[in-house]
């Protein structure tokens, strides 16, 4: 999720504090380093949408109702960068990591529903 730590960014302390996870296992373990992303993404968004297409302005940087995360890749990234999360989301997604790992993302509706009690479905 590109967590970083520098003079103009420190999102890899702030996605520590929001999950309670230490920075340095956000830094190695590919999991924690993604629950990190989340928990940023859901900062900048401030509520939880009833469509995942709603969360493009958080991840674009310019939207959300949150706290505002600016040019730092997957969390304000750009419209561009957003458009193309949310087309591999509905289209879905394959390939392999630098360690040959193969990753698959199915295809998934960006429309969600919602319950009552707010669950997301």
């Amino acid at each position: 999720m590109q967590l970083v730590q520098n003079p103009s960014s420190n999102t890899l302390g702030e996605a520590s504090k929001l999950t309670g996870i230490t920075e340095e296992k956000l830094k190695v373990d590919r999991r924690s380093n993604i629950l990190g992303g989340a928990a940023l993404l859901a900062e900048s968004q401030g509520s939880r949408p009833p469509r995942l297409s709603d969360y493009s302005g958080a991840v674009a940087g310019n939207g959300g109702s949150g706290k505002s995360y600016k040019a730092v890749v997957g969390v304000g990234g750009g419209t561009l960068y957003a458009e193309q999360v949310l087309s591999a989301l509905k289209k879905g997604a394959e390939g392999k990591t630098r360690d040959g790992e193969q990753i698959s993302l199915p295809a998934k509706s960006l429309t969600v529903r919602v319950t009552e009690q707010g669950e997301v479905l």
